[in-house]
C-alpha cells in the first residue's frame, strides 16, 4: 500500500487491522517531519557564509589601502623607472 503526503511516497505494510493504515500514516508523518527538521538544522552553509564574509572584508580594505596609498607607490614606480 502506498499513501502520498505531499507528494512524497510513503511505503507501509497493509495488514488486516483497522487502526494499522492510521499508525502507518502517522509514521510517516513523523519520518517525514524528522527529516524535515534535522536538515533545518544543519549548518553546512555557514561556513561557506564566513567565507564570503572575510574575503569581502579583504577586498574592501584592499582598495581602501590602495586608494589611500596609490598615489605614494605610483611616485615610488615613477622615480625608479627614470633612475634607470
Amino acid at each position: 500500500m502506498t499513501s502520498y503526503i505531499k507528494g512524497v511516497a510513503f511505503f507501509a505494510i497493509a495488514t488486516d487491522k483497522p487502526g494499522d493504515k492510521e499508525d502507518c500514516m502517522l509514521a510517516a508523518y513523523i519520518r517525514a517531519r524528522t527529516h524535515v527538521q534535522a536538515l533545518r538544522e544543519r549548518e553546512d552553509g555557514q561556513a561557506l557564509v564566513e567565507y564570503a564574509l572575510i574575503l569581502s572584508l579583504v577586498t574592501v580594505g584592499a582598495v581602501v589601502i590602495l586608494g589611500i596609498m596609490g598615489g605614494k607607490v605610483s611616485g615610488i614606480f615613477t622615480a625608479v623607472s627614470n633612475d634607470f
